[in-house]
């Protein structure tokens, strides 16, 4: 099956630490998800940082992702790990600092387990 991509760019007037920080928590990335996320375990060094686990409800749809690559404050990475509809899926958040304050860009790849569900996502 084919690799899907999503890629958002966004500027933010805020600091890349503030921005860095809001991605960083497990509980305040839920806001910008459906469904609910919390933290299941703690990271390494950090309580959210590499190694920590998050896990996301949507609807009936319960998944895990793991922090794989934390390097504060220009590089989140994390993989699913348990659940999901989804397979090889691995996002990756670069954070930068602008005149106005912060720009990330978002990359998020995977394929789906069955057909056409990638495509759906």
């Amino acid at each position: 099956m084919a690799k899907q991509q999503v890629f958002i760019q966004h500027g933010f007037n805020s600091t890349l630490d503030e921005v860095f920080e809001f991605f960083a928590d497990h509980e305040r990335f839920g806001r910008i998800w459906p469904g609910t996320t919390r933290r299941v375990r703690d990271g390494e060094v950090e309580t959210n940082g590499l190694g920590s686990v998050r896990e996301i409800k949507t609807g009936p749809v319960v998944f895990q992702e793991t922090v794989v690559a934390f390097e504060r404050p220009h590089r989140i990475e994390y993989t699913i790990t348990r659940g999901s509809p989804l397979k090889n899926h691995h996002g990756t958040i670069l954070f930068s600092s602008t005149a106005q304050g912060c720009r990330i860009e978002y990359r998020i790849e995977f394929e789906g387990r069955w057909p056409l569900v990638a495509c759906l996502v």
